[in-house]
């Protein structure tokens, strides 16, 4: 078993002679793929919290304290892996901050749900408009993004067969349909462990979802009416370009309304408009 790293320091605890040699170990014994920008950055701010700690703990910043600190420090490094260590120089946001700001950014009308990692929003396409759910887990660290149907419809086995014959042919997403009541709505989703969740992301999974749901549509109610087959409704939709629906976010009274047959949802915590 290796020796533990340790960090030689200075003969004086001057907080810029500190952070002059945990800068030093840092380059020598860190992550390749960190700039010397992010490590003068990330050595100012441990030295700051550390020389904090102490002073609200009443323990002496002399030089053999920090050497048995960051002799520890040196030996947990040994133990991290590349993430381990960005995480702890450079904490992600919550994946929620980062929805909302799209959200906010995007002009979009929201309201998040009481206690919940969930947004309500509403959207209205060329073929018709329908609500949206947002919803985060941030112990998974997944983001999903759904369009729902606003009326639920019997899970007969031609709307079962439309929806398989639409999954087949997507790439990013796909549709689900709820055989104990009926429930229709389009999924997108991304897991994100070991990376970061950025408003990028967030804006193709939501457009990505919504331009599909809105190409879809049509062909989704030819089945529920009986005005065609599955087959039939699927060759009309994929033989044709997809039309862009505006960019319209319905605002939270009439996204309500439009939904009013849809299931009671928890109370709402705030609303953004």
């Amino acid at each position: 078993m290796s020796a533990p790293h340790t960090i030689p320091m200075p003969d004086t605890p001057d907080p810029q002679h500190i952070a002059d040699a945990v800068t030093a170990f840092l380059k020598e014994h860190g992550q390749p793929d960190l700039s010397l920008e992010d490590l003068d950055a990330a050595t100012q701010e441990l030295v700051k919290e550390l020389t904090t700690w102490m002073a609200d703990n009443n323990t002496d910043v002399t030089p053999e304290a920090l050497n048995t600190f960051l002799e520890e420090f040196g030996t947990l490094l040994d133990s991290f892996t590349a993430q381990d260590f960005t995480d702890l120089l450079f904490p992600k946001p919550p994946l929620l901050d980062t929805v909302i700001d799209f959200f906010t950014t995007d002009d979009w009308s929201y309201t998040k749900l009481q206690g919940e990692s969930i947004l309500q929003l509403g959207f209205q396409g060329e073929n018709g408009q329908w609500h949206c759910t947002a919803q985060v887990n941030e112990d998974a660290q997944r983001f999903a993004f759904y369009s729902h149907l606003l009326t639920n419809a019997p899970p007969t086995a031609a709307l079962a067969e439309f929806i398989a014959r639409a999954n087949y042919g997507l790439a990013l997403g796909n549709f689900e349909l709820d055989y104990a009541d009926g429930e229709i709505r389009y999924k997108t989703s991304i897991d994100v462990q070991g990376d970061a969740l950025s408003t990028d992301l967030v804006r193709n999974l939501v457009y990505a979802n919504v331009l599909t749901m809105d190409q879809y549509l049509p062909g989704l109610r030819a089945v529920l009416s009986g005005s065609a087959t599955p087959t039939q409704a699927i060759h009309r939709i994929e033989q044709s370009d997809p039309v862009p629906p505006q960019p319209t976010r319905l605002d939270p009274m009439t996204r309500l309304m439009a939904s009013a047959a849809q299931p009671s949802s928890p109370a709402p915590e705030q609303q953004t408009q």
